[in-house]
């Protein structure tokens, strides 16, 4: 995965994301904190991830944040 946008604003106290896509000219909100997160993960950390990389990263982010998955069985 490549990043294909500019970010133009970020507002964290209302979890807002402003972006610019590069191909179309598009301005587009994000109001997904997870999102964001996985967006600049490739944008800044590592261009060219695999999706599988990515939701590995946001799923360790997530256990890192609320602890171990449990299983119920």
């Amino acid at each position: 995965m490549f990043a294909n946008y500019t970010p133009l604003k970020v507002d964290p106290e209302n979890k807002i994301y402003v972006a610019k896509v590069n191909t179309t000219g598009q301005i587009i909100e994000i109001r997904d904190v997870d999102l964001s997160r996985m967006m600049g993960y490739v944008r800044l950390d590592h261009p060219g991830a695999t999706v599988e990389e990515v939701a590995n990263m946001d799923l360790a982010e997530v256990v890192k944040q609320t602890g171990d998955f449990k299983d119920d069985d």
